[in-house]
């Protein structure tokens, strides 16, 4: 067997003993991601009521996320096709921490504005974590893609049941700490 063939065969070898890590890593992305999703919803009147602020501002706490998230994905997802799927998510996950940092602060410090700043900057972050960890997933491990796209409404459901029971557990400051590094 050639050196060539050699380093082919023990590159494919550390790559099936990682996949393991791999998938834990991108599914505890996709959990951390799909519970900041749904979890300001249930305690937005919570946290309304903690900033003395009425609905129409306190739904801004909802808006701001989905538009950068939504705006964001195809950015990110060019991004990560050209400088590599790992290094974006590493890099968004990061940010995504900040933002929850930020977010569980603005309650004794910053007030409102700083928490819609948190809520940016979350969204910044998972605008890659998500869609970049279903495209790792889809790409790696294509037979149980299939499986894990037809199971992974009933998972977001779970996270956001998960997510309303932290937030009524818990302050909601308190919780948005909980991605933090």
């Amino acid at each position: 067997m050639t050196s060539r063939k050699k380093r082919q065969v023990q590159r494919n070898t550390a790559k099936r003993e990682n996949l393991g890590l791999m998938l834990v890593i991108y599914l505890t992305g996709l959990l951390i991601g799909g519970l900041y999703v749904g979890m300001v919803s249930p305690a937005r009147t919570v946290i309304q009521a903690d900033f003395g602020i009425y609905g129409t501002l306190g739904i801004w706490m909802i808006n701001i996320y989905t538009l950068f998230y939504a705006a964001l994905i195809p950015i990110i997802g060019k991004i990560a096709d050209r400088r590599g799927r790992k290094r974006v998510f590493t890099i968004c996950m990061g940010v995504f921490c900040a933002g929850s940092i930020i977010c569980g602060i603005s309650q004794s410090f910053g007030g409102f504005g700083m928490l819609l700043v948190g809520r940016v900057v979350q969204a910044a972050g998972a605008g890659g974590v998500i869609p970049v960890a279903n495209a790792e997933i889809g790409t790696t491990f294509h037979r149980i893609s299939a499986a894990w796209l037809s199971g992974s409404p009933r998972l977001s459901s779970a996270f956001r049941m998960c997510s309303a029971l932290l937030w009524e557990a818990l302050l909601w400051g308190r919780s948005a700490f909980s991605n933090g590094p």
